[in-house]
């Protein structure tokens, strides 16, 4: 069920053709319903609409991390570009059985993960799937079996090394420290005279 703010269709303005999934139908009488088809936005945007698109999927994904969420407004809308695009085909294994990783996933286009004995689906389009590995307790720890991917589709990974890199140590200290500044920017606030 969707409610206000919330939008459908998404795959249909990036997709090169595309058939809908589902019927949506209208619960109240006072909805507002709001329509952009694909030409038009191609009008207005032009060969930027792709890049939007995932720039989007990946601000959402990192939102709903439970690691990379909690980075400071700044860091996480830097953190966009250095996602790397890649490509898998149906079948592909995306995460490999007894290897530690050391990169987190998301997907943008077409796809679920699913576990190589079908044990179901394990993550879906706009998910930061595997960001617990950025922690260093859980870094080691592999897969017990391969992550394979559903359908042909559009992947982002974000790597370990970049994200030390780019964010001058490990991303538990940076959280602390992001932590302790707001806290004293919040103290200091409150203890300015009137």
């Amino acid at each position: 069920m969707l409610g206000d703010g919330d939008s459908f269709g998404e795959g249909a303005l990036s997709a090169e053709a595309s058939t809908r999934a589902c019927t949506c139908q209208a619960t109240g009488e006072d909805v507002l319903c709001l329509s952009l088809g694909k030409d038009n936005l191609m009008n207005i945007l032009g060969d930027q609409l792709q890049n939007m698109i995932v720039r989007n999927i990946l601000r959402w994904a990192i939102e709903k991390s439970k690691h990379l969420s909690k980075l400071v407004p700044m860091q996480k809308e830097q953190l966009y570009d250095l996602f790397k695009k890649k490509h898998y085909n149906a079948g592909e294994v995306i995460l490999q059985k007894g290897k530690a990783v050391r990169r987190c996933v998301v997907i943008c286009q077409n796809s679920n993960m699913l576990r190589s004995n079908d044990s179901g689906v394990i993550a879906l389009k706009g998910q930061c799937f595997h960001d617990s590995f950025f922690i260093k307790s859980y870094r080691d720890k592999a897969f017990d079996e391969n992550v394979i991917v559903e359908k042909e589709g559009m992947v982002f990974e974000l790597y370990l090394e970049d994200l030390v890199k780019f964010l001058g140590g490990e991303l538990e200290e940076v959280l602390k420290r992001n932590e302790k500044q707001s806290h004293e920017i919040k103290m200091s606030k409150m203890n300015r005279p009137k």
